[in-house]
């Protein structure tokens, strides 16, 4: 239903695209669009990843403290990031940046600092624990090494871009 009212409000290629970019997949693009993306090296940006869920959940979360006050924003949120994963079809990638998340809302919710790579490693120790063959999947893997290289090495890269604009040295270390 959400790609049906994006396709009828915009144009394509970029209802497609805008499709792939909240909910993931590329079928809806028009064949040539999708090649001159693989060819361009900008499929994955259609892909279905933590990157998603994060934008998901931090504007979840603002709207939840805004319609319920900080109190019950974090239930809203919860239930939100649960229900885009779901929605997504839960790839590892998304279903261990929604375990993060979800650690990260229950800190900030407890009055504790967040702490990104404690979250990591709590959420695939726990999605490992109920489910091991997760261990073999390529995805789970990418995503949770990915994640550990931004948390381990980002803030070191962006150190050495201090000279930049915060914005751009962040998006430039990540």
């Amino acid at each position: 239903a959400l790609g049906r009212a994006l396709g009828a409000a915009l144009p394509e290629p970029h209802a497609a695209l805008l499709v792939g970019l909240l909910l993931g997949g590329n079928a809806a693009m028009p064949a040539d669009f999708r090649q001159a993306m693989q060819a361009l090296g900008l499929s994955h940006l259609t892909a279905v990843s933590g990157f998603n869920v994060t934008l998901v959940a931090a504007a979840l979360t603002v709207v939840a403290v805004r319609l319920a006050g900080r109190r019950w924003a974090w239930p809203l949120a919860a239930a939100g990031i649960v229900g885009y994963t779901l929605l997504v079809g839960a790839p590892p990638s998304a279903v261990r940046a929604a375990a993060m998340a979800l650690i990260a809302l229950g800190a900030e919710a407890a009055g504790r600092p967040r702490d990104g790579l404690a979250a990591l490693l709590l959420a695939a120790a726990g999605l490992t624990a109920l489910d091991p063959w997760l261990l073999a999947d390529l995805g789970f893997q990418l995503s949770a090494l990915a994640t550990a290289g931004l948390l381990l090495l980002g803030p070191g890269l962006q150190a050495r871009l201090r000279r930049l604009p915060p914005w751009a040295a962040e998006g430039l270390a990540a």
